[in-house]
């Protein structure tokens, strides 16, 4: 089966929507691909969530392709858990896509901050050994110190929730922590980004 994203994401926009008319503005809300929209809370804690994952979605996908701007002023979320960067770990390190990493990663940010919305970003957790491509552990590495630069300098938070969580031996994933395609997380590690989500809830009410 072939994916035509662009209308599958037209359709998420649409679907997001629907769900904003029903639980109202101003709720907490996960940006992401396909690790987001697999997630299966619509409640975290005693809080709605809107759900704004984009299965197949790359970074540059959120400039180029997917209207953050318009999704951000019709959630009008108070926070935002972001966490993107899953699928670059199969572009080429060669692609143009990484000499603008870190200016998109700001842009993103920065139109999510727009609506004043506090801004989580989640580091890219490791895949398994099976599944990783050729470029994996470089790739990985330049995903999350892009995040953790624009989290340090833009007033963002950053979240490393893994290595206690799903990390295994040499920097891949650990045996029960993804589903048998060696990406996608296994309800145990949904679990753990439930209470990850809800963590950051009670600590960011208290700013």
């Amino acid at each position: 089966m072939t994916i035509d994203y662009p209308s599958h994401w037209q359709a998420r926009m649409a679907t997001i929507a629907m769900h904003v008319n029903t639980t109202g503005q101003g709720k907490t809300m996960l940006l992401g691909d396909s690790q987001t929209d697999a997630f299966w809370w619509n409640v975290v804690g005693n809080d709605w969530i809107v759900n704004a994952g984009f299965g197949g979605a790359r970074v540059r996908s959120f400039i180029d392709f997917i209207d953050l701007n318009a999704l951000v002023q019709c959630v009008q979320p108070s926070t935002t858990h972001v966490q993107i960067g899953t699928n670059n770990l199969f572009v080429d390190p060669a692609h143009a896509e990484w000499t603008t990493l870190a200016a998109d990663i700001h842009s993103i940010v920065n139109t999510i901050k727009s609506v004043g919305s506090k801004v989580v970003l989640w580091f890219v957790p490791p895949m398994s050994q099976a599944a990783a491509p050729t470029h994996y552990a470089a790739n990985l590495l330049a995903i999350n110190n892009a995040l953790g630069a624009e989290a340090n300098a833009n007033g963002a938070f950053a979240d490393w929730w893994f290595p206690q969580q799903i990390t295994g031996a040499g920097g891949y994933a650990a045996a029960g922590a993804l589903l048998n395609d060696g990406t996608h997380y296994s309800p145990a590690t949904q679990a753990a980004r439930y209470y990850r989500i809800v963590a950051w809830s009670q600590y960011l009410q208290t700013l």
